[in-house]
């Protein structure tokens, strides 16, 4: 999971991941702003404010997710792509 990080606190993430084997959460933050409420196991990155949650995604896509996928599990893999805010809103139907 990626989180492009603005401002809010990720405490919503604990409620949101509950119930699923999620292996990797991956913050990056932009603003400057400290990370509060993200789980103890989530990488936390600090960037340049370039570009928006896209610019986010297009990174981690292209320079991290290699990294994160196990061999033995990527057929299985699911990434999810999430703003800060909580993405129970933005994706109400999601089954993972």
């Amino acid at each position: 999971m990626i989180v492009s990080h603005c401002m809010n606190d990720l405490y919503w993430l604990l409620d949101y991941t509950k119930g699923y084997n999620v292996t990797s959460i991956h913050v990056v933050s932009k603003s400057g702003h400290p990370v509060r409420g993200a789980p103890e196991a989530a990488t936390i990155e600090v960037m340049l404010n370039i570009g928006r949650c896209d610019h986010t995604y297009a990174y981690f896509i292209t320079t991290i997710l290699d990294k994160k996928l196990e061999n033995d599990n990527e057929e299985d893999a699911v990434v999810i792509l999430s703003k800060m805010i909580p993405a129970t809103v933005i994706c109400t139907n999601l089954a993972v």
